[in-house]
């Protein structure tokens, strides 16, 4: 596929004449706000579409202050400043290149291993390099599901209301829910059954085919395929005890066959225990 490609039109930022006081200290930009913020957000555009100066997303004008930028400031912003700071941000982290894999691959695998330490400073790396915030959330749910799973469900609970929570904050306020999210993965008790579990089911769809669905569990919209059949001796679980009564659901050729094979994780086992208590050795 052709590679994607950014095109930015640098423009000179001259400083406003209409200004002729200003306070280097703590300016009131406040007292600006009704006349100057086109200015001022036309000028910082340039700089924040790269999230550079001062590597934080413009904030408002009302909190500019806070993040050193005056209107002195602005002023002096030359184009030549703006393309020596993009430059160093993509020598510094590649968005479409090598690094940018090589990046996610260390934060994942940092909290794979329950190093909360390693897995933020990959992702600091992340967030100075300029990454799409969603990305990194989009990573933190898989990791939840393929690396802890069972062992804990509540993570796939954290790192999709992290996503979401993501999505409406944005950056730069984001960074802090995504290092909740990380430390939260990278201390929570690790387990892969269900991501196991759906590789083996997987191989076993493509050795076998499609098998044919048991005539028990057909769906039975016509007349016809009542007389076929099809939903005849099928056992409504719900008209039993405990809601639960010994059936077949696999087809011919597969039953007895186990998908799902509990690892150390105490939740994982527990789970198994269940399976064992319902099934007795039909999986084992």
């Amino acid at each position: 596929p052709t590679p994607r490609r950014s095109v930015v039109t640098f423009m000179a930022i001259d400083a406003d004449p209409a200004i002729t006081k200003m306070d280097k200290e703590e300016p009131d930009l406040a007292a600006y706000q009704a006349d100057r913020t086109e200015w001022v957000e036309e000028k910082l555009g340039k700089v924040i579409a790269f999230k550079e100066y001062k590597k934080l997303q413009w904030p408002g004008i009302q909190n500019a202050h806070r993040f050193g930028f005056t209107y002195e400031i602005l002023g002096k912003i030359t184009d030549e400043i703006v393309q020596a700071c993009a430059q160093q941000s993509l020598a510094m982290y590649d968005k479409d290149g090598e690094q940018h894999y090589d990046i996610i691959s260390a934060f994942i695998k940092s909290i794979r291993g329950s190093d909360p330490n390693a897995a933020i400073y990959w992702l600091a790396r992340m967030v100075e390099g300029g990454e799409d915030p969603k990305f990194i959330a989009r990573r933190l749910i898989i990791s939840s599901s393929e690396d802890i799973g069972l062992a804990n469900p509540n993570a796939l609970l954290m790192a999709t209301n992290c996503f979401q929570a993501v999505e409406t904050v944005g950056f730069p306020e984001a960074r802090i829910i995504l290092a909740q999210c990380t430390i939260y993965l990278a201390t929570s008790p690790k387990g892969n059954a269900a991501y196991m579990a759906i590789n083996k089911a997987q191989e076993e769809v493509r050795n076998s085919g499609n098998l044919g669905v048991p005539l028990p569990l057909r769906n039975a919209p016509t007349a016809l395929m009542k007389e076929l059949g099809y939903g005849k001796e099928y056992l409504y679980s719900h008209d039993y005890p405990g809601n639960f009564i010994q059936q077949e659901f696999l087809p011919d050729e597969l039953i007895g066959t186990p998908f799902f094979k509990a690892g150390s994780a105490k939740k994982e086992q527990e789970t198994e225990e269940i399976i064992t208590k319902l099934w007795g050795e039909k999986y084992n």
